[in-house]
């Protein structure tokens, strides 16, 4: 009898330790993503049937579906097969804004290196009680990010992470699970999902209009709307003071199969130094460009 009470005080000491902290809970801040609709936290992403008779209004508030892989082979069949000088050029420019993280226009991966090569680029400082913005893009086995670590300007104060998530490529269905990471001075609490959320997003009208002769024939002259369930969403999440979560922490470092910052099946995020080439993006593809 009394061997069992000693089990059982044992397990609840136990249980305890691992529990988080008071106010070391992170909790979800307003809507989620497009569970509005399209808007400030919903950017629906979609390729139109046929954008020469949409309307630039429609065209500017979409973004691209597609992923920085498949865009990065497009572009360099473009280059290899290129007997214009002009549209050699063109391609040449998007493979290293894909490769470098240079900003292109619509795309949901817009300023993330495809290549992971610029450490001190992706170290975010996270003002006193504020917000930092980390940007994630996934596609088919793999997860990049525009952060990998982030450094508090005060460690006392709670702050809120404001994820900005794309799904490309033919992925759909994730989830984000955000997780405070809890230590008490060096030594590891362990940590739980603050929250399992899915990034399904509704049917999302884009604004534009498929015409064909099937829709002439359904008396739709115009054209049939068009719509799509892929898009790029905010969530904010409020975590709690880092000096719960160690003063300066990864953020990311994720490559395959991410589903989420944070995982704690996996333990802590690992921050994975980004391995500098020998020569760059822009050597290697000079050099590819130079016999065209």
């Amino acid at each position: 009898m009394h061997a069992r009470s000693a089990i059982c005080l044992l397990i609840l000491l136990i249980a305890a330790l691992l529990l988080p902290a008071a106010g070391a809970e992170a909790e979800v801040v307003g809507e989620l993503g497009c569970a509005g609709g399209a808007g400030e936290r919903c950017r629906p992403l979609a390729d139109p049937g046929t954008p020469a008779d949409d309307s630039g209004t429609a065209l500017a508030g979409l973004g691209s579906p597609g992923a920085p892989v498949d865009d990065l082979a497009a572009a360099l069949e473009r280059l290899a097969v290129a007997g214009d000088p002009v549209v050699a050029d063109a391609a040449q420019a998007e493979a290293l804004a894909i490769l470098e993280g240079t900003p292109l226009a619509r795309r949901a991966y817009s300023g993330i290196p495809l290549l992971n090569w610029n450490a001190p680029a992706k170290l975010r400082t996270v003002p006193a009680g504020g917000t930092v913005e980390i940007s994630e893009v996934r596609f088919p086995d793999h997860a990049i990010s525009d952060t990998w670590l982030l450094e508090f300007a005060d460690p006392s104060q709670p702050y809120t992470i404001r994820y900005r998530v794309a799904e490309l490529g033919g992925v759909a269905g994730g989830e984000l699970k955000p997780a405070p990471l809890l230590a008490d001075g060096e030594t590891r609490m362990g940590s739980t999902h603050a929250a399992l959320l899915p990034l399904v997003a509704p049917e999302l009208p884009t604004g534009t209009l498929d015409a064909s002769r099937f829709t002439r024939g359904r008396g739709l002259a115009a054209g049939g709307r068009e719509s799509t369930r892929v898009a790029e969403q905010v969530v904010e999440v409020r975590m709690p003071a880092p000096g719960l979560t160690r003063g300066r922490q990864a953020a990311q470092g994720r490559t395959l199969r991410a589903s989420g910052p944070g995982r704690p099946g996996r333990g802590a995020p690992r921050a994975r130094a980004p391995r500098a080439p020998a020569q760059g993006p822009r050597q290697a593809l000079t050099g590819l460009r130079g016999t065209t």
